[in-house]
C-alpha cells in the first residue's frame, strides 16, 4: 500500500558484537537488540492449486513468470534467518518499495528538495542477503502475512528484531495484494491497478489463506531443500500479521488450531465476519493500535479472549485514540522522521484538511443516488432504531465506520437533537456536531499516531518477542503472566472475558 493509501483509508541478531556505531545518517530503521545478526534469502514458488490465479484478466501475462503457463497463483517470500555476524554490508532497503514510494512523493510534492529523495536510496537493512546460517542449531519458525497493498519488507522494525531473538521468520507476499518483484525483475505495484471494494478484498482471503497451507506443507515436507529450512524447529511454530494480514491468519489458526502453537495479530483488519475476534484454543495475542476501537471497517471491536489469549493496545489508555494508528506497525512509524517522508507526511495533512469534508444527518442508510451526490470526504450520521452510528464516506463509497459513542462530545451533541426531520435542523443544533467532527477530521488526516514512533515500534517489539519467548521458547516466569503492561504507554487485558 503506497502512502496515498495510508491516508485514503485513514488510517498503517550468537555474538556479543554489535552493529557499527557509525551506521549511515540516513538510517531510519529500527536496529535490532538481540544477540543474532539476520541475513535473509527470497523464494518464489508456484501454487499449482491455484490455476488460473482470480487475478489474472486474460489480457496481463506480464505479470505472471513465463515459465508459470497455466498463470497459476504465485507466492513470492523472503525467509529472514540468524546469523552468527553483525556486518556492516547490510543490504538495501526493498528497492521496489523505495522506488515506487519515490515516485509517489515526487508526484504529490513536486517542488520536494532532490536531497531529500536521494537520502532515502541509501537507507540499508538491518540484514544481509545470503549471509551464513548459524549451523548445527534449529529456532522455531514464524510466518508472517503483511497488511493489503504492503511488501512484507516494510515490517522489518520487526521482523529483524525477532529474527535477531533466535527466530525464523518466513515472509510471505502475494502478487496482486502485496507489492511484489518476481523473479524477473517485473514489479507488480497494487496501487496501480484498480481499487478493489471490501467485497473484492474479502475475496483475497482464501487466495492468501492457500498461501499459507503450500507454505506449511513445503516446510514440513521438503525440509532438504535449503540449509535454512534444516534450521527450522518445526515442534515450535507461531504465526502473525498485519491488518488483512492478521484477518487471513486469524482464520488459518481457527481453521487449522494444531498447526501454530502460538498466533499474534497487528491492528487486524478487514473482518467483516468478527470470526478472528472469537476465542483462540492455544496462546494468542492481538496488538491493536488507540484509534482501533473507535474507527474500523467492523464494529464493534470486542475480542473474545479464551486461556493465554491477550489484547495489548499501543496506548496510554482507553480514552487515548491518537497515540498510534494503523501504519505505525509497519516501519513508517520510523521512517516518518525521514525528511522526504516528513514533508510528504506534512503536506498530505495540510491538503486533506483544506479539501475539507462534509456532515450529513440522517434516519434512513443512504440511497445509492444520495451516495452518487458526494463530493468531498463525508462523515454520515445515520439514527436508526433509537442509535446512532457512523460511516465514512471517500469517493462516493463506504470506507469505514466509527463508534459515535466513543466521542463523548460527538454522542452527546447527537444525544441533544430534536426529533424534527434532520433536514430542519437549526445552525445551532449542528454547530456542536461540526465541531466534533472537525476534531476527528483532523486526526483521520495523520496517517501515524501522536507518539514517538521509536517508542511505539519498541512497545510492539516488546510484546512481541516476549508473547513468542513465553509460548515457543516456553520461557520461566514470563511476566504475561501477570497481565502487567510490559511497556510504558500501554495496557494490556488478559483472558479468559473480553477484551
Amino acid at each position: 500500500m503506497t502512502l496515498k493509501c495510508i491516508i485514503f483509508i485513514f488510517c498503517v541478531l550468537v555474538t556479543s558484537v554489535g552493529y557499527p556505531e557509525n551506521k549511515i545518517e540516513t538510517n531510519f530503521l529500527k536496529q535490532p537488540n538481540g544477540p543474532y545478526g539476520v541475513g535473509f534469502e527470497d523464494f518464489h514458488w508456484i501454487n499449482q492449486n491455484v490455476c488460473p490465479d482470480i487475478n489474472f484478466n486474460g489480457k496481463n501475462q506480464e505479470d505472471f513468470s513465463p515459465n508459470n503457463i497455466k498463470h497459476c497463483h504465485e507466492i513470492i517470500t523472503r525467509i529472514y534467518y540468524p546469523t552468527l555476524s553483525k556486518k556492516q554490508s547490510l543490504s538495501p532497503y526493498y528497492p521496489p518499495f523505495v522506488n515506487a514510494t519515490l515516485q509517489e512523493i515526487q508526484a504529490q510534492v513536486p517542488n520536494i528538495p532532490k536531497n531529500e529523495l536521494e537520502a532515502f536510496k541509501h537507507v540499508k537493512s538491518f540484514s544481509v542477503e545470503k549471509d551464513e546460517v548459524v549451523k548445527n542449531q534449529q529456532f522455531p519458525v514464524l510466518f508472517f502475512i503483511p497488511g493489503s497493498g504492503w511488501p512484507s519488507e516494510i515490517y522489518e522494525n520487526s521482523i529483524t528484531e525477532l529474527v535477531s531473538h533466535g527466530y525464523i521468520v518466513i515472509a510471505i507476499s502475494s502478487p496482486f495484494i502485496n507489492l511484489v518483484e518476481l523473479p524477473n525483475g517485473r514489479v507488480i505495484d497494487p496501487a496501480k491497478l484498480p481499487p478493489k471494494n471490501p467485497q473484492e478484498i474479502a475475496a483475497l482471503v482464501p487466495l492468501q489463506k492457500s498461501d499459507v497451507s503450500y507454505i506449511y506443507d513445503v516446510i514440513q515436507n521438503q525440509h532438504n531443500l535449503n540449509i535454512i529450512f534444516s534450521a527450522m524447529d518445526l515442534n515450535h511454530i507461531g504465526i502473525f500479521g498485519h491488518s488483512l494480514g492478521g484477518r487471513v491468519l486469524a482464520d488459518v489458526s481457527h481453521d487449522h488450531p494444531t498447526w501454530f502453537q502460538a498466533g499474534a495479530t497487528l491492528d487486524i483488519g478487514w473482518d467483516e465476519t468478527h470470526h478472528s475476534r472469537n476465542k483462540f484454543t492455544f496462546p494468542f495475542m492481538h496488538e491493536i493500535c488507540a484509534n482501533r476501537k473507535l474507527i474500523s471497517p467492523e464494529l464493534p471491536v470486542t475480542f473474545e479472549l479464551g486461556d493465554n489469549n491477550y489484547l495489548v493496545v499501543i496506548a496510554p489508555n482507553e480514552q487515548n485514540h491518537t497515540y498510534s494508528y494503523h501504519a505505525n506497525f509497519a516501519d513508517y512509524s520510523t521512517l516518518q522522521y525521514m525528511p522526504a517522508f516528513d514533508t510528504f507526511l506534512t503536506y498530505a495533512k495540510e491538503q486533506s484538511i483544506k479539501e475539507g469534508f462534509d456532515v450529513k444527518i440522517m434516519l434512513h442508510e443512504l440511497t445509492e443516488k444520495e451516495t452518487e451526490r458526494l463530493i468531498k470526504t463525508t462523515y454520515v450520521l445515520i439514527k436508526m432504531n433509537g442509535e446512532w452510528r457512523g460511516s465514512i464516506y471517500v469517493n462516493q463509497a463506504k470506507q469505514t465506520d466509527f463508534d459515535v459513542n466513543i466521542i463523548e462530545g460527538l454522542r452527546m451533541a447527537l444525544d441533544s437533537l430534536s426529533n424534527k426531520s434532520t433536514d430542519k435542523l437549526s445552525d445551532v443544533e449542528v454547530e456542536p456536531i461540526v465541531k466534533e467532527i472537525t476534531l476527528l477530521h483532523k486526526m483521520l488526516a495523520a496517517p501515524l499516531g501522536e507518539g514517538n514512533g521509536w517508542v511505539i515500534t519498541d512497545a510492539i517489539n516488546t510484546y512481541l518477542v516476549e508473547f513468542f519467548d513465553t509460548y515457543l521458547k516456553n520461557k520461566e516466569n514470563a511476566p504475561l503472566s501477570k497481565c502487567i503492561p510490559l511497556y510504558k504507554d500501554t495496557y494490556i487485558k488478559c483472558g479468559p472475558g473480553q477484551g
